[in-house]
């Protein structure tokens, strides 16, 4: 068990292995000169969620606002489809001739 202010071991190992999965994506990356467009490389991809921030937050709120609505539109036709189903009385029980 870790002391109160210490990283554990695992947390330090996963740090670790994460860590050096990036560097070596990063240099292969470079010395292999992979297209952007087929892999791109971890700076890469800082970089252009930098230059291009606004606009994903942007995208982002839209996705974020369209799922909160289709969400509660679904539960609005729940609640409504329950409400109107336990208003209404079940058939009768027949029995099967015989």
């Amino acid at each position: 068990m870790a002391s109160a202010g210490r990283p554990s071991l695992n947390s330090v190992l996963v740090t670790a292995i994460l860590a050096s999965a990036l560097l070596t994506w990063e240099i292969l990356g470079r010395i292999l000169r992979v297209r952007t467009d087929v892999l791109p490389t971890p700076s890469r991809v800082l970089l252009e969620i930098w230059k291009e921030g606004f606009k994903l937050y942007q995208h982002g709120a839209v996705t974020a606002q369209e799922s909160v609505t289709g969400f509660a539109c679904a539960a609005f036709d729940q609640i409504t489809l329950v409400s109107s189903w336990a208003r209404t009385r079940p058939p009768e029980r027949r029995d099967p001739p015989g």
